[in-house]
C-alpha cells in the first residue's frame, strides 16, 4: 500500500513540475525567436548602410532590406534612410512589428498593447 502512495505523489509532483516547465519552455524559445530576428533585423541595417557607402543616394536599400529579411514572418517592415551631408554619415533603420510563434496572441497582446515593434539602426560614415 506504501508503494501506490507514493506513486500517486510522484504524479502529482510530476505534474506540478511540468506545468513550469512547459510554459518556461515555451518562453525561452519565444525569447530566442526574438534575439534572432533582432539580430536579422539589424545586421540588414548594417548592410544597407554599407550599401549606400559603396552607392551613395542612389542606393536601393528597400530592395535589399527585403531580400535581407524575407525569411522573417509577414508583418510590416519600414526602412528609413537618412543621408547627413554635413556630418558625412548615414542612418538606416528598421522598424518591424515582431508576430510571436508560441505565444497565444491574447497572451501577447496583454504584454505589449500596440505589438511589439523592434527598431534596429546603424550609422556609418560615407565619402
Amino acid at each position: 500500500m506504501g508503494n501506490r502512495k507514493q506513486k500517486g505523489s510522484m504524479v502529482v509532483e510530476f505534474g506540478l513540475i511540468l506545468s513550469i516547465l512547459v510554459p518556461m519552455l515555451f518562453l525561452v524559445f519565444e525569447g530566442s525567436n526574438m534575439l534572432k530576428t533582432y539580430f536579422t533585423l539589424f545586421e540588414a541595417t548594417r548592410e544597407g548602410a554599407r550599401l549606400v557607402q559603396r552607392e551613395g543616394q542612389l542606393a536601393d536599400v528597400q530592395t535589399l532590406m527585403e531580400k535581407l529579411t524575407a525569411h522573417l514572418p509577414e508583418t510590416s517592415i519600414v526602412t528609413t534612410v537618412n543621408t547627413d551631408q554635413v556630418a558625412k554619415n548615414v542612418t538606416v533603420q528598421v522598424d518591424y512589428e515582431y508576430e510571436p510563434y508560441f505565444v497565444t496572441s491574447s497572451f501577447w497582446e496583454a504584454i505589449f498593447a500596440d505589438g511589439a515593434v523592434f527598431h534596429a539602426s546603424t550609422t556609418m560614415p560615407i565619402p
